[in-house]
C-alpha cells in the first residue's frame, strides 16, 4: 500500500468510517469504465462507509446462502491420498465449459442496458448456452422418441396401448401436438421409433442389457449429428412410460415408489394405485434379485427398470453433450434420460436446460438432482416434447435479446 493510500485509510478511521477492499478489477474492465490505467496492472476497488451502519449479517447470509460456522468446521487437514490409496477417476471424455467461459457469459450479460439478471431464470439459461459457445444458435430439432411398454397391459394408464401408434402416425404426418409445437418454435422434427419392451416391468426386466447398449449407441449417434443444427429438444411418446420413468427415477434417487409415482395423464385413483403397485414390485424385484451386480451400472438399471425411448434419449443426451451442444428437456421421461446420462458422464449437466416442470410427482426431484430450474411451470401433461418446444422458443428469444439489446458501452 502506498503512502497516500495509508493516509486515506487513516483519515477514514478518524471520521468513524470503515474501509475495505471490495473487489479487484481487471485492467480491461476499469479501462472501459474510467479510461486507461497503467498497463498490466489490475485495480483494487476500495469501499468505505460508516462503521456504525454496517449490517448485522453478511449479505449472502441475509439472502439465505449460508450461516456463519466455526472455522474448524470448514477447514480440513486431510490430503488427497497418493499411490495405490488414491481413488480411481471415473473414465470420462467430456468436460464442462471452462470457468472463463462461464464467467465471461455473465460478465457480457452485465453490460446490457438493463438490471443484472433482469430476465430471471431465462438469463441463467442463456448464460449456459453462451458459455457452451452456442450464442449464435437460431434453431434446432425436436427428437420425438417413441416406445412401447408391456407395462401398459397392467392397467397403469387411462389410455389403451394402441394410442402410441396413433400419436406416432400423427407425428410422422406433422400433426401431433409435439410436432405442431415444434413447428411453431421454428424447430425441425425427427421422429424415432425406439421399439418395444420385452418385459412388463413388474415381473421381468423391460429390456436386455444388449438392447439398452444398442439404443444408447443409436441415440448417441443421432445426438452427435443433430447438435450441429442447433438446440436438441427432447420429447417422447409411449403409453405407460410415466410408470417406467418413475421406476427409473426411484432406482437412481434411492427412494420408494410412494415418493415418485404420480397420476399421469387422465388417470383415476384405481389406475394410480395399480401404477404404484407396479413400480413398488419392480423396485423390489430389482433391489432383491440375486443376480444383480454388486455395483449396478446405469445400463443394468435401464435394462431392469427402463424403456426403449428412455434408453434412446439417454444416448441422445450423451451424444449432444459430447458434441458440445445444448439439450432442452421436457417432462419426467426426458428428465430421467438426462439423469441416467449424468450418471454415465457427470459433465452432461452443463449442457442441459430444463424446459418445464410437469405435474408428475418425481419430476421436481429429478430436476433438483440435476441442479436445474425450469423455464416453464405450466402443469403440463401433454408429453411429446410440447413443453420443451415452447421453452426452446423462449430460449431462442432470450438469445436474440442477449445479442441485440443495447449495451452500457460500445
Amino acid at each position: 500500500m502506498r503512502l497516500r493510500d495509508r493516509e486515506f485509510v487513516a483519515r477514514c478511521a478518524g471520521r468513524g468510517f470503515g474501509f475495505g477492499l471490495g473487489d479487484v478489477l481487471p485492467t480491461r474492465r476499469v479501462g472501459r469504465a474510467a479510461g486507461p490505467t497503467r498497463a498490466g496492472r489490475d485495480v483494487g476497488l476500495a469501499v468505505s462507509g460508516l462503521a456504525g451502519r454496517a449490517a448485522a449479517r453478511a449479505g449472502l447470509e441475509r439472502a439465505g446462502w449460508s450461516h456463519r460456522a466455526p472455522l474448524d468446521t470448514v477447514v480440513f487437514g486431510n490430503r488427497w491420498p497418493g499411490g495405490d490409496a488414491a481413488p480411481t477417476a471415473p473414465p470420462s471424455r467430456l468436460y464442462a465449459p471452462h470457468q472463463a467461459a462461464v464467467v465471461g457469459a455473465r460478465d457480457e450479460a452485465d453490460t446490457l442496458l438493463t438490471a443484472p439478471g433482469s430476465l430471471g431464470v431465462l438469463d441463467r439459461a442463456v448464460d449456459r448456452v453462451v458459455a457452451l459457445g452456442r450464442a449464435k444458435v437460431s434453431g434446432g430439432t425436436l427428437v420425438l422418441a417413441v416406445g412401447r411398454h408391456l407395462a401398459a397391459q397392467l392397467g397403469v394408464s387411462a389410455f389403451d396401448a394402441s394410442v402410441t401408434e396413433d400419436v406416432l402416425d400423427a407425428a410422422r404426418a406433422g400433426r401431433a401436438l409435439g410436432a405442431v409445437a415444434a413447428g411453431a418454435a421454428g424447430l425441425e422434427v425427427q421422429v424415432v421409433d425406439a421399439g418395444s419392451s420385452t418385459g412388463n416391468l413388474r415381473d421381468a426386466d423391460p429390456l436386455t442389457v444388449d438392447a439398452v447398449t444398442r439404443l444408447l449407441g443409436r441415440g448417441e449417434d443421432l445426438g452427435g449429428r443433430l447438435s450441429a443444427a442447433g438446440l436438441v429438444v427432447l420429447g417422447e411418446v409411449g403409453i405407460g412410460n410415466t410408470t417406467v420413468a418413475a421406476a427409473v427415477a426411484a432406482g437412481v434417487l434411492g427412494v420408494d415408489a410412494e415418493e415418485v409415482v404420480g397420476l399421469g395423464a387422465g388417470a383415476d385413483s384405481a389406475t394410480f394405485a395399480r401404477k404404484r403397485e407396479v413400480v413398488r414390485a419392480a423396485l423390489h424385484r430389482w433391489r432383491t434379485r440375486g443376480s444383480a451386480p454388486e455395483t449396478p451400472t446405469p445400463v443394468h438399471r435401464l435394462a431392469a427398470l427402463g424403456g426403449p425411448e428412455i434408453a434412446l434419449l439417454t444416448g441422445v443426451v450423451l451424444g449432444v453433450a459430447r458434441a458440445g451442444g445444448v439439450i432442452v428437456l421436457d417432462g419426467l421421461a426426458t428428465g430421467v434420460a438426462a439423469l441416467v446420462a449424468a450418471e454415465i458422464e457427470p459433465a452432461v449437466a452443463a449442457h442441459l436446460i430444463a424446459g418445464q416442470r410437469s405435474s408428475e410427482r418425481a419430476h421436481a426431484m429429478v430436476l433438483n438432482r440435476l441442479g436445474l430450474e425450469p423455464l416453464l411451470d405450466l402443469r403440463l401433461r401433454a408429453g411429446e416434447g410440447v413443453g420443451a418446444a415452447l421453452a426452446a422458443q423462449l430460449l431462442l428469444s432470450g438469445l436474440t435479446l442477449r445479442a441485440t439489446a443495447a449495451r452500457t458501452h460500445p
